[in-house]
């Protein structure tokens, strides 16, 4: 996937409490509105702890479990690591590419934005929490957006400008809604992911072991070269046995004249 970020500390205060995260690779990225005097520390806290917690175990996640675990992830970093990630964020808002399938997950004050029309849902068992999930399409893009873009985008003006850009998501689109978002709003910290989908991203998070069980833990799991090498091992062996034993056999008197009577039988 393709990343493209632009963030700037709004005017009522003197830093950012935006935090990103990016994991190319995991096919993950989040962001997280902070607020209060620990919303910097809380945005950047949630945002690792989650991604940890979701990467670490995404072997054993299919992709129609995955839009669930990434905002459980959320929720349950929040809840089991104090008050102050609940107290202390505004808002989330993550896209998770595993197995061939996009999850969104969004809160808060923060929001996922598109070309295409989808309709989020609230996670099982989690208040507050959207989610979403859609098949990987190459060239299709997505916007993850803290409050300060997010309050712009009820203007219809800037809602037109971040579905042409997530339509098209090339350097001068994203340079000209920046310097317009800048132009019309100075007030809260502002951060914006533009994030565009490529054909490689098909491949992220899919097994390259030879699975026993579907979405089964991986000590279940044995690795394709693994069958192959032990056959081969297994067929030397067997090979070399038959040859030691022929030879054996051949040296063998009573094997000589067993041999001799089947020849003479056979004229």
């Amino acid at each position: 996937m393709k990343c493209q970020l632009r963030t700037a500390t709004g005017a009522i205060r003197d830093h950012n409490q935006d935090f990103w995260l990016i994991n190319e690779r995991g096919g993950l990225a989040m962001i997280a509105d902070g607020t209060g005097p620990e919303g910097a520390l809380a945005a950047k806290e949630l945002l690792q702890l989650s991604s940890d917690l979701v990467l670490e175990n995404a072997h054993v996640f299919s992709a129609e479990e995955a839009p669930q675990k990434l905002a459980e992830a959320f929720a349950d970093t929040q809840k089991r690591n104090g008050a102050h990630l609940i107290d202390s964020i505004k808002g989330f808002a993550a896209l998770w590419i595993h197995r061939q399938q996009i999850s969104l997950v969004w809160s808060g004050s923060c929001r996922v934005e598109s070309a295409a029309r989808f309709c989020g849902k609230i996670a099982d068992r989690i208040p507050n929490i959207r989610l979403v999930s859609l098949p990987v399409e190459p060239s299709a893009a997505f916007m993850l957006s803290s409050e300060g873009v997010a309050l712009a985008l009820k203007n219809q003006y800037f809602a037109g400008l971040t579905h042409d850009l997530c339509r098209e998501p090339v350097g001068e689109k994203l340079e000209f809604f920046w310097s317009e978002l800048e132009r019309d709003y100075d007030g809260d910290d502002r951060t914006m992911l533009l994030i565009e989908i490529e054909s490689t991203d098909r491949s992220l998070g899919c097994p390259k072991e030879l699975e026993l069980f579907t979405d089964f833990d991986r000590q279940f799991s044995i690795p394709l070269w693994l069958p192959a090498s032990l056959g081969a091992i297994f067929s030397m062996t067997g090979l070399w046995l038959l040859r030691k034993v022929y030879l054996s056999l051949k040296e063998n008197s009573i094997f000589a004249q067993l041999k001799k009577l089947a020849e003479e039988n056979l004229k």
